[in-house]
């Protein structure tokens, strides 16, 4: 929707159809107008998601690949009225997507460490219609994908099998996280378990200085025969010191 020269999309849920059916012989039957039209609007898509300004390095080298993909041989095919020009163009059309198809298993995405990459590489083919003939005619396409682990994605289905794989990762990340909180919880309790320990021996060296202590002050100034007690006998015989020796202070501990 344009306003003012601005463009806004109109996105939501309810946009999206529950259930989509798909039959690739339908293009056959369409008419020239119908297919060449059909054509125009995905290549229109590809075009604009290349030029988007949003757009990343990736999925303008994405949409270059794909725009190649389905340019090489499907406009000869929509364009030709000749039915023996119109099987070699089907035929190199194949051969394009099955040469695309090597070009994606060759790169090898799962052996680049630290990747971590997923079961299946998507190939996305902008034109519904082209990967449709393509199949139709030629079964061993899809064989071939599915050998390679690749799946082919086209603008019916992309939003939904990205929002899957969105989905998917989420639900990884969240695993991770389970296990980091797993292991974090492993650490604490060994923590906890460490200063459970402390705390005891701390209580009981404690305990063992107010025994001492209470043994001290006993031989100061409380028990029998104590040492204050015995000074103040010396000083009654006549003993002479320079200080004044007060009574000491009972210094009790509480609990």
């Amino acid at each position: 929707v344009y306003i003012e020269k601005e463009k806004f999309s109109v996105a939501d849920k309810c946009l999206l159809p529950d259930e989509v059916i798909l039959d690739g012989q339908l293009i056959l039957s369409a008419s020239k107008y119908q297919k060449i039209c059909s054509a125009l609007d995905a290549i229109s898509q590809s075009i604009e998601s290349a030029w988007a300004v949003a757009a990343t390095s990736q999925s303008k080298k994405i949409s270059y690949s794909a725009l190649k993909l389905c340019m090489d041989s499907f406009s000869e095919y929509i364009n030709s009225d000749n039915e023996d020009d119109k099987k070699d163009y089907l035929k190199q059309h194949i051969h394009s997507l099955k040469e695309h198809l090597k070009s994606l298993s060759d790169k090898r995405y799962e052996n680049i460490p630290n990747l971590n990459p997923p079961d299946y590489i998507l190939i996305f083919v902008p034109i519904e219609s082209a990967l449709s003939l393509a199949i139709s005619n030629n079964w061993e396409l899809q064989r071939l994908a599915m050998q390679h682990q690749i799946g082919f994605v086209t603008p019916i289905n992309l939003i939904a099998i990205l929002r899957m794989a969105e989905n998917l990762w989420r639900l990884d990340a969240q695993n991770e996280n389970a296990e980091a909180i797993a292991k974090r919880a492993g650490h604490l309790i060994d923590k906890f378990s460490g200063l459970s320990e402390d705390i005891s021996n701390i209580g009981k060296y404690i305990r063992l200085a107010e025994r001492s202590f209470e043994g001290a002050e006993n031989k100061l100034s409380e028990g029998k025969g104590n040492l204050f007690d015995q000074i103040k006998e010396l000083e009654r015989l006549g003993a002479k010191s320079k200080k004044i020796i007060d009574e000491p202070k009972n210094i009790g501990i509480k609990r």
